[in-house]
């Protein structure tokens, strides 16, 4: 009970020790760092991981310094698995919508919490034993980050996050990515 009063305290101090995180429109832009793993029992594969750079533009409404909403499409690019006896090609572009909570630690440096939902949109390439196949799906998941801003101005801030979207371009796994980006606040 204790730690739990003493939290309280903490967030309602820090959400007091900042004004400068104005209400308003926001947009960004951020390049999304993913690494997503193959994990099918029984297959056996060359490279069971992919890396892929891609990016995200978003658009959010700041209600206070506490709380905002956000909204955004990402294209996560390309993960491409690679077998003894064929391939597979996997891209995964993604909605989603969230609840931002962020608490200011000074009139510079935040950090926030997302929780929502995405809707990705999954495309499968792939061949081997001498066939081919194409699969396309739609996925609805939960979506939750976790990251840091830093305001440089008025205006302008950089952001860093760690975040789970669902399903993306794993076989048979959850994604968890990085990101960082600019934030334009109108």
């Amino acid at each position: 009970m204790k730690r739990i009063l003493l939290a309280a305290l903490i967030v309602i101090a820090s959400s007091s020790a900042s004004q400068a995180y104005a209400e308003g429109a926001y947009i960004g832009a951020d390049v999304i760092f993913g690494h997503y793993t193959f994990d099918v029992p029984g297959v056996a594969i060359n490279d069971d991981s992919a890396n892929s750079v891609a990016g995200r533009i978003l658009a959010g409404y700041n209600f206070n310094q506490t709380w905002a909403i956000e909204g955004g499409y990402a294209d996560f690019g390309t993960a491409k698995y690679n077998f003894s006896n064929g391939s597979l090609n996997t891209k995964t572009h993604s909605l989603y919508v969230a609840a931002k909570a962020s608490v200011p630690l000074d009139e510079k440096f935040s950090l926030f919490g997302k929780l929502g939902a995405a809707r990705n949109d999954v495309d499968r390439e792939g061949s081997g034993s001498g066939t081919a196949f194409t699969q396309s799906f739609i996925h609805g998941s939960l979506y939750a980050g976790v990251g840091a801003e830093y305001k440089l101005n008025d205006k302008f801030a950089v952001t860093f996050e760690l975040e789970h979207c669902g399903f993306l371009n794993s076989v048979n796994g959850n994604d968890v990515v990085i990101s960082t980006g600019l934030r334009y606040n109108f």
